[in-house]
């Protein structure tokens, strides 16, 4: 292979690595803060069904 194309993908390869490195915690705060939303307002739901069931005995 050319070494000039070998010397690119590594280049791109720990231009890569560098930035996923600085963006995993970002990204995974955003997951849990998305999963925590979504976890709250399943919970709501659940709990506003429950008292409309009791409601209606």
């Amino acid at each position: 292979m050319n070494p000039i194309l070998l010397l690119g993908i590594f280049t791109a390869g720990f231009l890569l690595w560098l930035v996923c490195s600085f963006l995993y915690r970002p990204i995974g705060s955003l997951f849990v803060r998305l999963f925590k939303d979504a976890e709250d307002a399943i919970t709501k739901t659940d709990k506003k069904k429950k008292n409309k069931k009791e409601n209606n005995k």
